[in-house]
Parts: C-alpha cells; structure tokens; sequence
C-alpha cells in the first residue's frame, strides 16, 4: 500500500531531522535504527507496488532497473555526500549527526512529493488492470 511507504518514510524523515537534538549516542543511534526501517520498509514496498503494476513480460527488467538505479545512485553518491557535508559544515564529534539531520530535513519531504506523484500513476494503473 503506498500509505504504508508514506509512513515509512514519514518515520525515517522524522527520525533523521530529530538526530541533532538528541543529547547521547544511544538516542542517536535508536534515530538512526528507525530512519533505517522507515527507508527499508518503504524500499520493499515499492518493489511490490512495482512488481503488481508493471506488465508481466518487463516485471523483471523493471525490478531490475529499479534496484541497480537504486544501488547506483544511493551507495554511490550517498556515503560521500554525507562525509563531505559532515567535513564542511560542521565540526566536532556531533558532525555526523547534524549532517544526517540535514538529509533528512532536506531530502525526503523531495521524496513525499515524489512518492504522492508516483501514487497518481500507480492509481490509474490499478484502474486499467480492473
């Protein structure tokens, strides 16, 4: 359901931009724990949605693409970003945490917005199949 990807995501997004307010590692580090399940759970979502919606014939070749595009762009650009935020805006020991506040903040209401547009296209595509 793509109200569940929504909530996983309202729950990574969340997470992520309360990092830099929580006080200690253990906090930090229960935001991070659930910023990860929100991404996870959403990400396994989308390859249903994916797999119910595409045509019989593509279903491999779109989850395919979807995953190595996927790979692509998140493990590569995703690491460095982040390292090269956390090194030029800001310092000390609580770099990192303010720098994953600042992804979240800034990249998944993108991801919201994204995600209600895809929901359109996802909703006349259930439609045609009835």
């Amino acid at each position: 359901n793509i109200w569940l990807m929504a909530a996983g995501l309202a729950l990574a997004q969340a997470s992520l931009a309360a990092m830099p307010m929580f006080g200690t590692q253990s906090f930090a580090l229960i935001a991070i724990a659930l910023a990860i399940f929100g991404i996870a759970s959403s990400g396994t979502l989308a390859v249903l949605i994916l797999q119910a919606a595409a045509p019989a014939l593509m279903r491999a070749r779109i989850i395919s693409l979807y995953v190595l595009t996927g790979n692509l762009i998140g493990l590569t650009l995703g690491p460095p970003l982040s390292a090269w935020i956390s090194e030029n805006f800001y310092n000390g020991p609580n770099a990192m945490r303010s720098t994953f506040g600042l992804i979240g903040a800034l990249l998944l209401p993108s991801v919201f917005v994204l995600l209600m547009i895809a929901a359109t296209g996802y909703r006349k595509c259930l439609e045609d199949a009835k």
